[in-house]
C-alpha cells in the first residue's frame, strides 16, 4: 500500500469500487480459517455460513473482471481478519434466511434511523422525559397493542463467567440476587435483577465472551409455562417494511445511530432506548421480550419478574471452552 495507510488506500479508491468493496464485505460471515477442524479427516468441517469462492461472489455482485485483482485486497474476513490474497479463496456467507433477514434490517434501519437518532439524542439530555419526545410517545402507543405470546416447554441457556476457581450449581446460574451490584443491561436498570436467556448454547456464549478463547459456564433450562412475551422476532420474516413497528428499531438503535463512546461503564446511553421499550412493555402487563441477538444468529429472552416464570434446572451446570474459531470444546 506504499507509505500510507490501507484506510487512506481505500479513501483514495473511485465511489465505484468502494461500492463493489463494501457490497461484497457484507456477504462475508467466515473464511476457511474460523472453520473447525477434524483431525481423524485432516481437514476443516465448514459449518458456518455456505461456501463460496470469492470470485463467486466478484460475480454475483456484477464486478467487472478487471477490477477483481485491485479490489481483492480490501475483501476480508469480519470474524477473524483473514485479509485474502486468491481469488479461489473460500469464505462463509449468508445463508438465504440470514440474507433476506438483513437485507429487511437494513431497509428498517434506513427508514427510521433519523427518527430513532432524534430520540436518543433528546434521552441523552433528559432520560428520564422519553414521553415528552414524539417518538416516546408512538413507541408507548404500538406496545400497548402489540399481542401477548406465551412460552411453554422450551429449552433455554444461560452463560456466566468463571469466579475463580468456584463450581457452580444450578442456583449460582439464576438471575443475579438482590444481595450483589447489579449494573445497568440492555433492558434493565441498575439494581433490577432480570433472567436473561438464549435459545441455543451458542448464542449465550457469544452474548458474553469478550475474548477469542475463554472458558465459560453453562446452564440448561426448561421453561415450562410463561405468560405475556412482547415477541418482537415475528417481525421481519412476514411483515412489510410498512408494517413493522417503529419501536422494534428501536432495540436495536445501538447499530443504528452514532453512540458517543466512553471509557465509563456505568455510563451506557447506547442502552437508553431498550430500557425505554423494556419500561413501557412492562408497565403494559408484558412479563419479558422475545429479541434478536446483534452478536450472532439466534434469539434471545429477557424475563422482566423471574417469579412468573415456571421452570426448571435440564441437568447440571457444565463448563466449555468458547473458541470463536471452533466454537467449544465441552470440558465435564
Amino acid at each position: 500500500m506504499g507509505g500510507y495507510s490501507k484506510r487512506e488506500a481505500f479513501e483514495d479508491l473511485s465511489e465505484e469500487l468502494k461500492e463493489y468493496i463494501i457490497e461484497v464485505n457484507k456477504e462475508i460471515i467466515s473464511c476457511a480459517d474460523c472453520q473447525p477442524y477434524d483431525s481423524e479427516e485432516n481437514d476443516i468441517v465448514w459449518v458456518e455460513g455456505d461456501r463460496f469462492e470469492i470470485v463467486d461472489l466478484f460475480n454475483d455482485n456484477d464486478i467487472p473482471e478487471e477490477y477483481w485483482e485491485e479490489i481483492l485486497p480490501y475483501i476480508e474476513c469480519p470474524q477473524c481478519g483473514m485479509v485474502f490474497e486468491d481469488l479461489s479463496d473460500d469464505v462463509g456467507v449468508m445463508g438465504e434466511y440470514e440474507y433476506e433477514f438483513n437485507q429487511k434490517y437494513d431497509e428498517i434501519v434506513e427508514i427510521d434511523k433519523d427518527k430513532i437518532q432524534s430520540f436518543y439524542n433528546f434521552l441523552i439530555k433528559y432520560p428520564y422525559l422519553g414521553m415528552e419526545h414524539e417518538v416516546g410517545q408512538k413507541f408507548k402507543e404500538e406496545i400497548k397493542e402489540m399481542p401477548f405470546n406465551k412460552i411453554n416447554n422450551t429449552i433455554y441457556y444461560r452463560a456466566r463467567k468463571p469466579n475463580n476457581e468456584k463450581i457452580f450449581n444450578n442456583e449460582d446460574m439464576l438471575y443475579p440476587p438482590q444481595t450483589v451490584k447489579i449494573p445497568e443491561g440492555r433492558f434493565n436498570h441498575y439494581g433490577q435483577s432480570y433472567f436473561y436467556l438464549s435459545e441455543t448454547e451458542e448464542v449465550c456464549a457469544k452474548e458474553i465472551a469478550n475474548n477469542e478463547k475463554e472458558l465459560l459456564w453453562i446452564q440448561k433450562y426448561k421453561i415450562i409455562s410463561l405468560e405475556n412475551i412482547l415477541d418482537v422476532t415475528e417481525f421481519i420474516a412476514p411483515y412489510n417494511i410498512d408494517q413493522i413497528p417503529l419501536f422494534f428499531a428501536g432495540l436495536f438503535h445501538s447499530g443504528l445511530i452514532n453512540v458517543q463512546k466512553t471509557k465509563d461503564i456505568s455510563w451506557t446511553p447506547e442502552y437508553f432506548i431498550p430500557r425505554f421499550i423494556a419500561d413501557i412493555a412492562k408497565y403494559n402487563g408484558f412479563n419479558g421480550i422475545i429479541y434478536h441477538s446483534t452478536k450472532t444468529y439466534g434469539r434471545n429472552l429477557v424475563i422482566f419478574d423471574p417469579d412468573k416464570c415456571t421452570y426448571e434446572f435440564e441437568d447440571k451446570p457444565y463448563t466449555i471452552i468458547y473458541d470463536r474459531n471452533s466454537y467449544k470444546e465441552p470440558l465435564f
